[in-house]
């Protein structure tokens, strides 16, 4: 396999920069945990569809008025605390990897010889400090969130559909 940068590989580069989260991995657990609640909560939203349209709309249950209306609320509410607890704490520790970075940045930063700056503008250094950084924040901590989030995501659903009918979900597997 052919690196893809001068640096290593991509997988290289990505847990080299997951080193830098060593230091809030409570934190990091807790966002892994809310983003896992709220994609278990995706597959709770179209298994609701069934008794809500069946016992609710179809039989006219008395009872399902009004369990099936706080079962909605419930998981809605579930899942909207569940992402806003994985945002901000995904967000909080993005935000104190950024400032280690920066930090071990202007360290390197000032062990390098004065000829250094003579060959290198000073825009592209601050350009690499404030806004490569923050690419950096950005790409990984969407990576995380795709990797954890949407794939359980997904399997919770396929799931679901695999539950109710096979069949079908075979065949709309094989025509995706």
């Amino acid at each position: 396999m052919k690196d893809s940068t001068p640096y290593g590989s991509d997988w290289q580069l990505y847990l080299r920069l997951l080193a830098y989260v060593k230091p809030y991995r409570h934190i990091f657990m807790a966002a892994i945990l809310a983003m896992i609640l709220q994609a278990l909560t995706e597959p709770g939203k179209a298994a609701l569809l069934k008794p809500m349209l069946d016992r609710l709309f179809v039989d006219k249950d008395p009872h399902m008025v009004l369990i099936i209306p706080l079962l909605i609320v419930g998981v809605f509410a579930v899942t909207g605390l569940a992402s806003v607890a994985a945002g901000i704490t995904m967000n909080w520790i993005s935000n104190k990897v950024v400032a280690d970075l920066r930090a071990d940045m202007f360290l390197k930063l000032l062990g390098f010889p004065g000829s250094y700056f003579d060959h290198h503008s000073v825009g592209s250094l601050i350009s690499k400090f404030t806004f490569d950084v923050l690419q950096i924040k950005e790409a990984a901590s969407n990576a995380i969130t795709v990797l954890v989030k949407d794939t359980l995501m997904i399997a919770g659903l396929l799931a679901w559909m695999t539950y109710m009918d096979w069949r079908l979900t075979c065949i709309a597997l094989l025509s995706a």
